[in-house]
């Protein structure tokens, strides 16, 4: 199974250890073999790097030619490492970082997986291209979707 993801990007850290035990059950429940994600901080760095810790491959998906400025210390170091574990790099065509090469990221990210993750609060995304546009766009293909906010 594929698994997609997205989610907040600042997750509070009484989240992060019952998230880690969710995760477990969900990749052994679905037998997740890849993830596509566009590893943003927060949910889609802690998911990805749960199924490559598992063994699984990485399909990483740039929303942007400059994707990679917006991260700064942790988060740039494991971005830089998890862009080295993927399989497949795909860069979409946006010049900058955009809501709109945000929400093109997304909608490919649903496009390949089989099971979507999100990671989220339930409330409104902020901005065009956040987990909420995602999520919905998931359930308009018909795509299965899993969210969890441990």
């Amino acid at each position: 199974m594929i698994l997609g993801v997205t989610g907040h990007q600042d997750l509070p850290d009484d989240l992060l250890a019952g998230l880690q035990e969710r995760l477990h059950d969900v990749l052994v429940r679905h037998e997740v073999e890849a993830v596509v994600s566009c590893l943003a901080r927060g949910a889609d760095q802690v998911v990805t790097r749960a199924v490559l810790d598992r063994g699984g491959a990485l399909d990483a998906v740039l929303p942007c030619h400059d994707y990679r400025d917006l991260f700064e210390g942790a988060s740039l170091a494991a971005f830089d490492d998890l862009v080295g574990r993927a399989e497949q790099v795909t860069e979409l065509p946006y010049p900058t970082c955009s809501e709109e090469a945000f929400l093109a990221g997304g909608l490919v990210v649903v496009e390949r997986c089989d099971l979507l993750l999100a990671v989220w609060d339930g409330h409104p995304a902020r901005g065009l291209g956040g987990t909420e546009d995602v999520v919905s766009y998931a359930r308009v293909r018909g795509r299965r979707t899993l969210v969890t906010w441990a």
